[in-house]
């Protein structure tokens, strides 16, 4: 990790309530990514399933575990076959130059200049 960051769990319960922890640069990022209200609420249902007595790693940063879910059908169900997991902080980049992505990117563009 950089200098400047420090590692924090990606949700904490808080007076009995879970809330999801996100730096300002993912929230703008996972705002963009799933742009439905069901998209987004449906990622973080799919995260609070995620087997807590996994360890799972996340570094540089949880852009990275969200590609990791796009790239696998918006699901996290290949975690299932492991039980210590590290995801490393390429696969955001890596995934985000990926044909199939920038693709779907530039449907949403032109859908948006036609709306």
């Amino acid at each position: 990790m950089g200098d400047s960051e420090e590692p924090f769990p990606f949700f904490q319960i808080v007076k009995d309530k879970l809330i999801h922890v996100f730096t300002r640069e993912f929230a703008d990022l996972a705002l963009s990514e799933l742009d439905t209200v069901f998209d987004f609420c449906d990622y973080l249902r799919k995260k609070e399933a995620i087997d807590q007595n996994k360890k799972v790693a996340v570094v540089g940063g949880e852009e990275n575990l969200l590609a990791k879910y796009m790239d696998s059908g918006r699901s996290f169900s290949w975690m299932d076959n492991y039980d210590n997991i590290l995801i490393d902080e390429t696969v955001w980049a890596a995934f985000s130059r990926h044909p199939q992505f920038l693709a779907k990117k530039e449907e949403d563009k032109a859908s948006i200049r036609l709306g």
